[in-house]
């Protein structure tokens, strides 16, 4: 039995492709093929493309959210998955992102959210 509500997997990717990083298309669509390699069901997307570069969107998801921001001028994206849901191995996510975004190396925090106590009647 899970000890928790939610998992949050953080995912740092260091030494992305920066021409991907750029095109909020691109970004979009990733998170995307993420979310359908792992079972998770989009209901809603926000994506916004910043000026000169960069990009932050997010996917809410029937179990929760799958998040991004990106720092082109640095090859770096933030991944967040929070879900409350059966969590995805973290190192398929990390594997799966640093395939697609060119990676050189991808560091992955899980946390539990909302751990559950047991109540005394």
């Amino acid at each position: 039995m899970d000890d928790h509500l939610g998992h949050h997997l953080l995912i740092d990717c260091h030494g992305c492709r920066g021409d991907l990083l750029t095109d909020v298309d691109a970004v979009r669509e990733l998170l995307r093929r993420a979310a359908a390699a792992f079972g998770l069901t989009v209901i809603a997307e926000a994506f916004h493309q910043y000026l000169p570069q960069g990009v932050s969107g997010v996917l809410i998801l029937a179990e929760s959210h799958l998040a991004v921001h990106t720092w082109p001028e640095r090859e770096f994206a933030a991944v967040d998955l929070f879900t409350c849901a059966a969590c995805p191995e973290a190192a398929r996510l990390a594997d799966f992102l640093k395939a697609a975004l060119g990676a050189d190396r991808v560091e992955c925090r899980r946390l539990g959210r909302g751990a559950l106590v047991a109540v005394n009647s």
